[in-house]
């Protein structure tokens, strides 16, 4: 999770959702299916933005692989070296800094009772362990926040009746 976290600093790309630390607690298998997730992510981004020409799964199986030896220490040319190994052509600009602050709480005991009997009624709902369905609670909390959703209304027909008529 380090190495994706800065390489994604470095390349731009689907940011971790939460701070590296939460990531601790999940199981490897979970983690390596999430970290498979975002390299897809990040590849059919440089696909799109026409900075690699191949097939985007080339690309994300290129990153997995060898995103455990991408250091934060390198160079920026060091790092655009790396890039253009994996068959990147065009390096797209550096992404702005991250904010540091983190308004969503981390731990199990940063929650209040109503969030605690949440999470485990989700826990039991979906099967999922407490740090698995913590980091899920903690992503949806984020995500409504961050994006308001508009209210949509319809109007609709009682029983026997259509619309205009």
């Amino acid at each position: 999770m380090l190495a994706y976290n800065s390489f994604t600093d470095f390349a731009g790309g689907p940011d971790l959702p939460w701070v590296v630390e939460i990531y601790e607690g999940l199981e490897d298998d979970t983690v390596r299916h999430m970290i498979w997730a975002l390299c897809y992510a990040w590849a059919a981004g440089q696909r799109a933005a026409g900075c690699f020409e191949e097939s985007v799964e080339t690309l994300a199986q290129a990153l997995f692989f060898k995103l455990p030896i991408w250091e934060d220490t390198w160079s920026q040319d060091s790092k655009a070296a790396w890039l253009n190994e994996l068959g990147i052509q065009m390096i797209m600009p550096e992404p702005e800094p991250r904010p540091t602050g983190n308004k969503y709480p981390a731990k199990w005991n940063d929650l209040d009772s109503i969030d605690r009997n949440a999470v485990e009624d989700m826990a039991e709902y979906f099967q999922l362990g407490l740090p698995e369905t913590l980091l899920l609670y903690s992503m949806g909390r984020a995500l409504k926040q961050s994006s308001p959703t508009p209210t949509v209304r319809f109007q609709l027909a009682a029983p026997g009746q259509h619309n205009g008529h």
